[in-house]
């Protein structure tokens, strides 16, 4: 069986989402990818090449949980001041009363 296609997997940032961390290139497309890349760039992203995408999904999105477990952060208000019904990005919606 020839390889064509494999599923690279980085590094979220802070607003990353499932197509910034996780695609598919050819094998063509892997060499150019580290060819142009900057020195260091494929170690510090902790770039990852896989041969199958259910591989590749999983984690892909256990580096997506990660990130947002890593950056969530109890909201120091006890009333919005956003005028939404969620006090921040991570906290649950608010109690009426509350």
């Amino acid at each position: 069986m020839k390889l064509t296609t494999v599923w690279l997997v980085r590094d979220p940032s802070e607003d990353s989402v499932i197509e910034d961390v996780l695609w598919e290139t050819s094998m063509l497309g892997l060499f150019y990818n580290a060819r142009g890349s900057l020195p260091g760039d494929w170690t510090l992203k902790h770039t990852e090449v896989y041969t199958t995408e259910a591989e590749a999904r999983a984690d892909a999105g256990n580096r997506l949980m990660l990130r947002d477990a890593m950056n969530d952060e109890p909201c120091p208000e006890v009333a919005c001041s956003h005028g939404d019904d969620r006090c921040c990005q991570h906290c649950e919606p608010r109690q009426e009363g509350a």
